[in-house]
């Protein structure tokens, strides 16, 4: 499982930024309904370990 650090988090509007350690390219949203511990769970500089997914919507 790839790891990163969240770069900007905002959560008054409950998404944010990874910046990913291990792959080059650039930073990937979070949004908070993709939290495994939930809202409030996340700041800035915590590392975080993630899955990709890509929206086709977006």
């Amino acid at each position: 499982m790839p790891i990163g650090v969240m770069l900007r988090w905002n959560d008054d509007k409950g998404f944010g930024f990874i910046r990913p350690s291990d792959i080059e390219g650039p930073d990937l949203f979070c949004h908070k309904s993709s939290l495994l511990d939930g809202e409030g769970s996340i700041l800035d500089g915590d590392e975080v370990k993630f899955v990709m997914e890509y929206d086709e919507r977006k």
